[in-house]
């Protein structure tokens, strides 16, 4: 008997929770259209003072059975702010980038 009254009130507290877990009308549902825009003065869009100096730079060697190569790749500042210029040099061949 007892057993039979706590499956029922297993079952029943599932039931709630499932349906309470099926509401669509919650606050979590924004679309674009509702979201927040901050623009901020402390930030400029572009920057005063360029490094000509790579922000970052890594290096890897890279061993094959015939050569040992370098791998390169080095972040420059642009005038844009969180704008970079990426280059990339692998076998002698030189790549530029500016995303």
């Amino acid at each position: 008997m007892f057993l039979e009254s706590l499956m029922k009130a297993i079952y029943v507290a599932s039931l709630i929770v499932l349906f309470l877990s099926c509401n669509t009308n919650t606050a979590n549902n924004k679309s674009a259209e509702d979201s927040v825009v901050y623009v901020t003065d402390k930030i400029p869009e572009t920057r005063s003072n360029i490094n000509p100096k790579p922000v970052k730079t890594y290096n890897e060697t890279v061993k094959s059975f015939e050569t040992t190569d370098q791998f390169k790749v080095s972040l420059f500042e642009t005038k844009e702010t969180f704008h970079y210029l990426i280059k990339i040099s692998y076998k002698n061949l030189d790549a530029e980038d500016t995303h």
